[in-house]
């Protein structure tokens, strides 16, 4: 008898339960679910570089591009953020993502907060929230870029560059300046006329480098679980197939003293001639 009414104890337990949840449900969803509209806020910041040593970008969710500013020596950045919103939120300004500027000492530091709107049972209900960046840097300064989700893409930069990346894709498109890639899962591809020094670290993903005719420099290249292809490219007599099914390579283009070091762990590295 006394199992029989803690069983029914226990049913209208989870009854009482299961109505106040649904309840709950319905008073939320119409809030959660309800149509977003994709919202996009540009603004644009010029910057005096005057005392300044190093460019800092922190971001979590969104592109970033690098172009080389030859018209004068100030730093100048075009923030894009883009959201999701409600209808009548639209015509209001986007607060819940945000790039911070910090010019105060000797590196500029740009930040990204986002904040989250919604949570219902620990999950997120935020739609695609991200910044891109178009910087247009002068050619004298250095700059170090930590990137979670997201591409970067570079060009015409003579600029010395550290790139951090988790996710996305990296474009290198006539860089010059010594470079360093670290990237978790992505692509990276180049078209290269020269270098002061590449070095690109890749876990999982390719690394295709389309390299101009007086390109020169010296290789180092390793895949631990893939291969390496050379296509049309001669190398100096000094150069080697290091083992047998071509997962490591060392060899000269030229006489540049600059160096090319390539470190792939999953995935696949292609040199070929423009």
């Amino acid at each position: 008898m006394t199992q029989e009414i803690n069983k029914s104890t226990n049913i209208f337990r989870g009854l009482i339960i299961f109505i106040m949840l649904a309840f709950v449900l319905s008073g939320t969803s119409c809030s959660l679910f309800k149509k977003k509209y994709r919202k996009v806020e540009t603004e644009e910041r010029v910057i005096n570089l005057d005392n300044k040593t190093k460019i800092s970008l922190d971001n979590k969710y969104g592109d970033i591009r690098l172009f080389q500013n030859t018209s004068d020596s100030l730093l100048r950045i075009k923030i894009e953020k883009i959201t999701h919103v409600k209808e009548k939120d639209l015509d209001k300004p986007i607060k819940n993502i945000n790039a911070k500027v910090d010019t105060s000492g000797s590196v500029v530091s740009i930040n990204t907060e986002y904040t989250k709107t919604k949570r219902f049972f620990n999950i997120s209900f935020d739609d695609d929230n991200k910044i891109n960046f178009d910087i247009h840097i002068p050619g004298n300064i250095k700059i170090m870029i930590d990137n979670t989700n997201g591409d970067l893409f570079m060009t015409d930069i003579s600029n010395e560059v550290y790139a951090e990346l988790t996710n996305g894709d990296v474009k290198l498109e006539k860089v010059y300046g010594k470079t360093k890639i670290d990237l978790v899962n992505g692509k990276v591809k180049g078209d290269l006329d020269s270098t002061k020094g590449l070095d690109i670290e890749v876990t999982n993903g390719k690394v295709n480098l389309n390299l101009g005719e007086s390109f020169s420099a010296k290789f180092k290249l390793d895949v631990k679980h893939g291969k390496i292809k050379k296509e049309d490219l001669i190398f100096g007599e000094e150069a080697e197939d290091k083992t047998e099914d071509e997962n490591s390579f060392e060899g000269i283009l030229g006489d540049s003293e600059a160096e090319v070091v390539i470190d792939v762990v999953n995935g696949k590295i292609t040199l070929s001639k423009q």
